[in-house]
């Protein structure tokens, strides 16, 4: 596992417990649709959203969006009544 930036870290550190939620690939969904539902439901600029989505279609997934636990959950049973195949993990700092 990489070592988070200070900056990172600290912000986890102020948000209390942090996790991050994880897009899998599919050969379900088109990109578009998979970067549509990624800057509805997670606020993903257009660029980000493409990064996110060819991330996860190349290396299997991609981290997301990190925050609390409570919104974390929120946003993946979103994407997930989408059908897009996500999951959360707590984040160690």
């Amino acid at each position: 596992m990489t070592e988070l930036p200070k900056e990172i870290k600290k912000m986890l550190s102020e948000e209390g417990d942090s996790f991050e939620l994880i897009l899998f690939n599919d050969d379900f969904h088109q990109f578009d649709f998979v970067i549509d539902k990624l800057k509805q439901h997670c606020g993903h600029s257009p660029e980000q959203a493409e990064q996110c989505a060819f991330i996860a279609h190349h290396k299997g997934e991609s981290s997301i969006l990190m925050g609390g636990e409570n919104r974390i959950e929120k946003i993946k049973n979103k994407l997930a009544l989408e059908g897009l195949i996500v999951d959360s993990r707590k984040v160690t700092v």
